[in-house]
């Protein structure tokens, strides 16, 4: 079935469930785009109105323009410009109040993907979230199921982020909020006033997102790309469990936390070397930090300080080391990791926001032989601005890491109405020399696309 097929069987089934759909007012949900609205579903049954099922989605057409010729030293599969993905959407969403006892959630999409770099298309069904949060019982609360647990001040950084992970297909096309991915976990909190305690036991263990093999951003196509890798057997949670405890007060002035952890890092990293090919591992570590907001005025300043004890640090030297004539080199070195973050967003100018943050990663037991330098630092700039009585967004975002390597993207939606927008995007990669994004500059692409709010 071709894409404007599955399209209209998409339409055809949602129609179907929801004709008896009656208009009420738009709710916000905490994890969710502000612009979609809810719709209950009639059944028939009397129930108040609080009570209803309440069910919204949309459908979204995407296609991705690759500007310029891809680099040569590298083998991605790409090598002219041109349309490198076209993606049709339609996602679904529901809550389900449970009586005086929960609220059921569930999302999910089915989406419709050609690529031109291998002339193939593929279809993904996912059940995205899928959770039920208990109402409070005295000052308890819990939540069970697959949900995004957001911790952290940080709108780009994660110091202090580590449950969800995130999809990295595209660099620099989303922000941290909307590149998480859920995850299948259980919270339980307390709370006593402003004051709070959770716990956060993780029981599925999902790695980062990346492109096919060789794809515009997999981020080993300098050694021939993830096929040129072998991966290790994913961590068993119930056996050896990630958790998370943190500690919260939110005051009138803002809100501090501190958290302990212990995670296994979602970033594949290679941890041996074994038939000319390189092993890929998820490296567990303990974490601690801590994280604040203050606000005044129009101003909001945000800080972040973890500690990681056991990072692993890919080596520089594995060419070297080979030349020697080490069958079995050393690819990557233990060593702890403190990150600091300090950021401020200002909203003191009418229609626009601005905000930035800076993020330093030290390397503690540095070793000469990695890869990245003892002290990395990245950063970001970003102004947004709503105009023309609410119906455009402009924003303009600037990222940068350690030896000259940026992203600059530029985003542009337009409201035509209550239901359709459209969206256009500019994404410009630079990278200098042994750079993290050096390989990744030839990557600069145009996005377009399209959304029917259901």
């Amino acid at each position: 079935m071709n894409m404007w097929g599955w399209l209209s069987a998409f339409v055809l089934v949602y129609c179907c469930a929801a004709k008896q759909v009656v208009a009420q007012e738009q709710t916000d949900f905490p994890d969710l785009s502000e612009e979609m609205g809810v719709l209950p579903i009639a059944t028939g049954i009397d129930l108040p109105p609080d009570t209803a099922p309440r069910w919204h989605g949309f459908i979204d057409a995407r296609s991705h323009y690759a500007v310029r010729s891809q680099t040569q030293s590298a083998a991605f599969k790409r090598q002219q410009p041109g349309v490198t993905s076209a993606r049709l959407l339609l996602w679904l969403e529901s809550d389900f109040p449970m009586g005086a006892i929960a609220d059921l959630r569930v999302t999910g999409y089915i989406a419709h993907e050609a690529a031109d770099l291998d002339g193939e298309t593929e279809t993904e069904a996912l059940l995205n979230e899928g959770y039920v949060d208990f109402y409070p019982i005295g000052r308890w609360r819990l939540k069970v199921g697959r949900q995004l647990v957001a911790l952290g001040m940080s709108d780009y950084f994660q110091p202090l982020d580590v449950v969800n992970p995130r999809d990295e297909r595209i660099l620099g096309l989303v922000n941290l909020r909307e590149s998480r991915l859920p995850v299948l976990a259980s919270r339980l909190g307390y709370q006593r006033g402003r004051n709070g305690l959770e716990l956060i036991l993780k029981h599925e263990f999902r790695p980062h997102r990346y492109g096919d093999a060789q794809s515009d951003f997999d981020p080993y196509i300098g050694i021939g790309g993830f096929d040129a890798t072998v991966r290790a057997d994913e961590p068993n949670l119930y056996r050896d469990p990630d958790w998370v405890v943190r500690a919260y007060s939110s005051q009138s002035w803002g809100d501090l936390h501190l958290i302990a952890a212990r995670i296994h890092d979602p970033t594949p990293i290679p941890v041996d070397r074994e038939a000319q090919r390189l092993v890929l591992g998820y490296q567990q570590t303990d974490v601690i930090g801590a994280g604040a907001n203050y606000v005044v005025g129009d101003w909001v300043f945000k800080s972040e300080l973890s500690r990681r004890d056991a990072v692993r640090q890919v080596r520089g030297d594995i060419a070297q080391q080979i030349a020697d004539g080490d069958t079995r080199p050393i690819v990557s070195t233990l060593t702890p990791l403190v990150e600091w973050m300090a950021g401020a967003r200002y909203t003191g100018i009418s229609r626009v926001t601005i905000s930035s943050e800076l993020l330093a990663q030290h390397s503690l037991n540095y070793d000469s032989g990695f890869a990245d330098p003892r002290i990395r630092q990245l950063g970001v700039l970003n102004l947004g601005w709503v105009g023309y009585h609410d119906k455009l967004q402009v924003e303009i975002l600037y990222g940068r890491w350690w030896r000259g390597s940026h992203v600059v993207r530029t985003q542009l939606r337009y409201d035509l109405d209550d239901q359709i927008s459209l969206n256009a995007a500019y994404i410009e990669y630079g990278g200098a020399a042994e750079g993290p994004l050096d390989l990744y500059r030839d990557n600069d692409r145009l996005v377009f696309g399209l959304r029917y709010s259901l």
